[in-house]
């Protein structure tokens, strides 16, 4: 982009895809085998929110970056299981995660506006209802120490998540003046997470859960910066008093006085 332009905006973002609905219903008998293995595993997730295009280059004036984008929300996630269910990992999985927020652009010129970073996805509804349901996990690994830093075994697990905002854009030049940058969008909300039913579920292992439910609002995004640089002019040196070369000295003129003729026989 040419330095000389004026007025140049970066443009906005789009928004991440809302996740659908999902659900599944089971009856009867699911056993896996292998350590980490599922027996039911559900998971609707929004998209990522996009990046706001930059704008200006140093030198520019008025100049402002795109919205970063809002991130879709998930959608709901619902399990209803009976029956028997033998697994090495987590026996039911059920997520519904917002998608996070884009950045906002950022700008550089005279006059800068960084833009906001989008929102973060809300995070869906999780409902999940046993009836007469006998679980049993085994194994040495499951989705619990992959979600969590707990490593513990999880016989189900229902968790929904808000995405986390995106980071406002910067705002800078050697030539800001009023320099605004982006603030950060907000965190996404976690939806509702609801268990209930009947049955048994049996775990095994250090810090094991049989039953675990959660639901989590998203980060905010960081706020952008927009810092200060001072123009350095050069610095002027002492006043020297310099005097003018002396004039070049006059040649000075010599008079050479012509010798009398010779006459003769005159002394």
């Amino acid at each position: 982009m040419n330095s000389c332009l004026g007025s140049a905006s970066g443009g906005n973002a789009g928004s991440g895809g809302v996740g659908s609905a999902i659900g599944v219903s089971s009856s009867g008998t699911i056993t896996t085998n292998g350590n980490g293995s599922f027996g039911i595993y559900l998971h609707s997730l929004g998209g990522a929110g996009g990046t706001g295009g930059a704008a200006g280059e140093r030198g520019s004036t008025d100049t402002g970056g795109g919205n970063g984008g809002t991130g879709g929300a998930g959608g709901g996630a619902t399990v209803t299981a009976s029956g028997k269910m033998t697994t090495s990992g987590a026996a039911i999985v059920a997520l519904s995660t917002g998608g996070v927020g884009g950045n906002g652009g950022s700008a550089t010129g005279g006059t800068a506006v960084g833009r906001d970073g989008g929102s973060g996805g809300t995070g869906g509804d999780v409902t999940v209802t046993t009836t007469g349901l006998s679980l049993v996990t085994t194994g040495t690994t499951s989705v619990g120490s992959l979600l969590f830093t707990t490593g513990a075994f999880v016989g189900i697990l229902a968790q929904s998540q808000g995405g986390n905002g995106g980071n406002g854009g910067d705002a800078s030049d050697s030539l800001t003046i009023n320099g605004t940058s982006g603030n950060g969008g907000g965190g996404g909300t976690g939806g509702t997470v609801t268990m209930s039913g009947s049955g048994s579920v049996m775990t095994a292992g250090a810090g094991a859960v049989g039953i675990y439910g959660q639901s989590i609002g998203g980060n905010g995004g960081n706020g952008a910066n927009a810092p200060t640089v001072p123009i350095i002019l050069p610095m002027q040196g002492p006043t020297q008093n310099v005097q003018a070369p002396p004039a070049p000295a006059q040649a000075r003129l010599r008079r050479f006085h012509a010798a009398p003729p010779l006459v003769p026989g005159v002394d």
